[in-house]
């Protein structure tokens, strides 16, 4: 009998507080480059973020009459996650909101960590996002400099590359600047190469699995190079820029590798990765928002568990013929 059935699970506690140790270790290195690029204030938005998704952790149980053990690390994730998907001069209650939305509503009904059905970092942003879009797209330029204040500081904005190629226009961007992170965005998603070398830490960790990561950006790569968004591009750039854009390279890493929402079988991360993929090339093509990778997330989310019963039916005539060869 399958042991999928239940699915999704996660690990036993020691693996999910090792497993959140690592991605707090591994999402590190892009809290620092975004202190680098948009100024102090990036700890402000993450300290606040991280703050509010442990305190509505804290008030859930509290609610519930169930203890709440934050030792686990997984509302300190969801938290920084959050953080790191906005632009550094957000107000201060989007990130507060995020969070209260995933953790309180979205993550705790469903029995708390190792139970939720639906990613409550992917559930957060997408209720800001269609709430408070206004906010969550508003990407201070270049040469913005961001104050370290707790009001909403007032910079200019710039449109990003995610932004540009929504509305049917070129980039203004090099490659190399798209790789080093020379380019408007949220907090954590704009620098590639440092996002490579954390999916690196957690390949080898093994905290994330290669073929969801690989699988996901391979499918919107096939779609840009067939459906380029603007005409004056060719079908190699716009792989690059769709790719290099938004937080897709970011949420491929450290939101589709999530251990309970994910599937769990080899095959059935190809094609959760594959659907994720196509799913947010649509909505970026035809939605109303710019990036679309955390509604298509959260789509997939809700059929995790039917991608590993469809990978271990499909498989079953080869087991079945393996263990007849061996008696």
């Amino acid at each position: 009998m399958s042991n999928l059935r239940n699915a999704p699970f996660s690990q036993n506690e020691a693996n999910v507080s090792t497993l959140s140790l690592d991605m707090l270790l591994a999402l590190s290195p892009a809290v620092a480059f975004g202190c680098v690029l948009f100024g102090w204030r990036v700890l402000l938005v993450v300290g606040i973020s991280i703050v509010s998704a442990l305190f509505f952790e804290l008030l859930g149980g509290w609610i519930a009459r169930r203890p709440s053990d934050l030792r686990d690390g997984t509302a300190a994730v969801t938290g920084l996650i959050v953080s790191l998907l906005l632009p550094a001069s957000v107000p201060l209650f989007v990130p507060v909101l995020a969070c209260a939305f995933g953790i309180f509503l979205v993550k705790l009904p469903f029995g708390g960590s190792g139970h939720n059905l639906f990613n409550p970092a992917a559930a957060g942003l997408a209720f800001v996002t269609e709430c408070f879009s206004h906010h969550v797209f508003a990407y201070p330029a270049r040469e913005a400099v961001i104050p370290f204040t707790l009001r909403t500081p007032e910079v200019n904005v710039a449109a990003s590359p995610a932004g540009l190629l929504k509305t049917g226009g070129s980039t203004a961007f090099s490659w190399y600047e798209l790789l080093i992170g020379q380019v408007t965005g949220p907090i954590g998603t704009v620098a590639i190469l440092v996002l490579v070398a954390c999916a690196v830490y957690l390949f080898v960790r093994r905290g994330a699995a290669p073929l969801l990561t690989v699988s996901c950006l391979a499918a919107c790569a096939v779609i840009a190079a067939l459906f380029p968004r603007s005409a004056d591009i060719t079908w190699y750039e716009s792989i690059l820029f769709e790719l290099c854009s938004g937080y897709l390279v970011f949420g491929a890493i450290f939101m589709l590798n999530d251990p309970v929402t994910s599937p769990r079988h080899p095959l059935a991360h190809v094609m959760y990765g594959v659907a994720v993929g196509v799913l947010t090339m649509l909505m970026r093509h035809f939605g109303q928002f710019e990036e679309g990778f955390c509604f298509a997330l959260l789509l997939c989310n809700a059929v995790s568990g039917v991608f590993d019963r469809f990978a271990w039916q499909l498989l079953r005539p080869r087991r079945q013929r393996r263990k007849e060869r061996e008696v």
